[in-house]
């Protein structure tokens, strides 16, 4: 009885330490390894990190090899998430950074394709809320740049072995105040003329 007593907690300590090592493998491979297979997602979507590098507005002139419309983004952007699940720290925070870019992207595109009434656009008064709407999604675009900042940034020296310029940090914000100030003076015209010719 005693023999079969040991027999099952050794049984019970290696189906516990074949559980760890169960864990340990789902949360393993690190930021190198979660580069990596982030990089097969890139090739599939035709994403490079460079186009961030000179701000938002490079997608003012430049479409993807694989075209994405504003509608895609959703299922493109849960399927990076899914990349991340069970990852450590350092990895969760690279994807974090990848979607808060692509999300970025998302509502940029659909602030600056919004037919007839996007915030850089010939202004008219009869299309005020979609205007207004535009230009919510360019600051909403601008907040989640910041948000990437934040976890690449949180990354410390890690964040070298991202193939990115660090100088984007730069470049982003610097575009980022640029637009704010577009979208700010849309806000001014259309609250000071077109309350008072709602119609034109």
């Amino acid at each position: 009885m005693a023999k079969n007593s040991v027999l099952k907690l050794m049984i019970s300590q290696r189906s516990k330490l074949l559980f760890f090592l169960f864990l340990l493998a789902g949360c393993s491979g690190g930021l190198s390894s979660t580069v990596k297979e982030v990089a097969s997602f890139d090739a599939k979507y035709g994403v490079n990190l460079s186009d961030y590098e000179s701000g938002l507005p490079y997608f003012d002139t430049h479409e993807r090899e694989v075209v994405l419309n504003i509608e895609d983004y959703p299922n493109v952007i849960e399927e990076l998430r899914a990349v991340g699940e069970n990852k450590d720290a350092d990895s969760a925070d690279y994807i974090n950074f990848r979607v808060s870019l692509l999300e970025a992207e998302q509502f940029y595109k659909s602030a600056l394709r919004r037919p007839f009434a996007g915030f850089n656009d010939v202004i008219r008064c009869s299309r005020k809320a979609e205007i207004n709407q535009s230009v919510n999604e360019l600051f909403t675009a601008i907040n989640k740049t910041e948000e990437a900042i934040t976890f690449y940034q949180s990354l410390g020296d890690k964040a070298k072995r991202i193939r990115i310029d660090p100088s984007w940090v730069d470049f982003m914000r610097a575009s980022n105040a640029e637009l704010s100030a577009d979208g700010a003076k849309t806000l001014s015209i259309i609250s000071s003329y077109c309350n008072s010719t709602p119609s034109e």
